[in-house]
């Protein structure tokens, strides 16, 4: 939030100096150009495909990151899109690979457009911040609590 917004969402951790609202799990996954051979991918496969990024400080790129460091390797850096689907279309024209929304993948893998490499997830959480350093005007503190309403409300 940096100073500029008093609220907003947020997919993945947040600074511990903002009021977090964890609203539901979601689960990201690699997916890849439909061509590949979906049952025999491997981790060493995505490693030689170029890379769909998100911009510098874009939630997926973080955790982007994390899922390399955690499989030790480095991305092979193709394209940019900050769109999931401008992601997509980047996957089905072959383009290289990236992280989906799960939901989102499995879309696009029953249209064809994608196929989705087995066991490589990252499960991170959809929240809700609120800036903590100042009182609260009405408006945020309306926002907030119709974000709670709906959200436990809507819980999968």
């Amino acid at each position: 939030l940096e100073g500029t917004y008093e609220a907003g969402f947020v997919l993945g951790p947040s600074e511990p100096r903002l009021e977090r609202l964890d609203l539901r799990p979601v689960r990201l996954v690699v997916a890849v150009p439909a061509v590949a051979d979906e049952q025999n991918l491997t981790w060493e496969d995505v490693c030689h495909l170029p890379w769909i990024g998100s911009p510098e400080g874009c939630p997926f790129q973080l955790l982007a990151a994390e899922l390399f460091a955690r499989m030790r390797r480095a991305p092979r850096l193709g394209h940019h899109a900050d769109f999931e689907s401008a992601i997509v279309e980047m996957i089905d024209a072959d383009l290289g690979a990236s992280l989906l929304r799960e939901d989102s993948a499995a879309e696009a893998r029953a249209a064809g457009r994608c196929a989705i490499v087995p066991g490589i997830a990252v499960d991170t959480t959809l929240a809700f911040l609120v800036r903590e350093a100042r009182p609260r005007a009405s408006a945020v503190a309306a926002v907030q609590q119709v974000v709670r309403d709906f959200w436990s409300h809507s819980r999968p």
